[in-house]
C-alpha cells in the first residue's frame, strides 16, 4: 500500500462531497420552506457545520466575512438548540452561500494537503474525536442535508438536485 493512500482517497472523495454541496448551493430554491425554515437556512447550517467540524472544532472561530456577513446564529436550525432564531423572512442570498462555500472548500483543501494517514487516528488538542471521525461525521452530515435540500426542492415543485457519486 502506498504511503498516505487513505488520506489521498479522502481528499479525492472530499472533492466529490464539495461538488455535491456546490450543486445544492447553485440549484436549490432558497426561499422554499420546510419545518418553518427556508432552504437557505438549511444550506447555511450545512456549510457552517462543514466549516466548524471538518478540521478542528476545538479551535474553530467563525469568520463572518467569509459568509458575506451572515450572522452565525442563522446556522442553528432547531428551536431546541441554543442560539436559535427563527428569523422569519430572512433568506440568505445565493451570493453569500456561494462565498461561504468557496471559503470552506479552500480551508478544507489546505487542510487535506497536510493530512497524512498517520494523522487520521490522532485526536486534536481539546477535541474528543479523531481526525477520521470528524471527516466521516461531516460526510454523513453533508449528504444528509443534501438529501433534505433535494426533498425541499421537490416538495416545492422543483426537480431533484444534481448528485455526484463515484462514477
Amino acid at each position: 500500500m502506498s504511503e498516505n493512500l487513505l488520506s489521498k482517497i479522502i481528499a479525492e472523495q472530499t472533492e466529490i462531497l464539495l461538488k455535491n454541496i456546490n450543486s445544492v448551493v447553485q440549484s436549490a430554491n432558497l426561499e422554499a420552506e420546510f419545518d418553518g425554515l427556508n432552504a437557505s437556512r438549511f444550506i447555511f447550517h450545512t456549510l457552517h457545520s462543514l466549516d466548524k467540524w471538518f478540521v478542528n472544532p476545538a479551535e474553530y472561530k467563525y469568520d463572518e466575512n467569509s459568509s458575506g456577513g451572515v450572522a452565525e446564529n442563522l446556522s442553528v436550525i432547531s428551536s431546541y438548540r441554543q442560539g436559535f432564531d427563527a428569523a422569519p423572512g430572512v433568506v440568505i442570498s445565493r451570493e453569500n452561500l456561494e462565498k461561504y462555500a468557496v471559503s470552506v472548500a479552500q480551508k478544507i483543501r489546505i487542510y487535506l494537503t497536510k493530512l497524512s494517514d498517520k494523522m487520521l487516528s490522532e485526536k486534536l488538542d481539546g477535541c474528543e474525536f479523531t481526525r477520521l471521525e470528524l471527516i466521516l461525521g461531516q460526510f454523513r452530515h453533508v449528504m444528509c442535508h443534501a438529501g433534505i435540500s433535494s426533498a425541499i426542492n421537490v416538495q416545492n415543485g422543483n426537480g431533484w438536485l444534481k448528485y455526484f457519486g463515484l462514477d
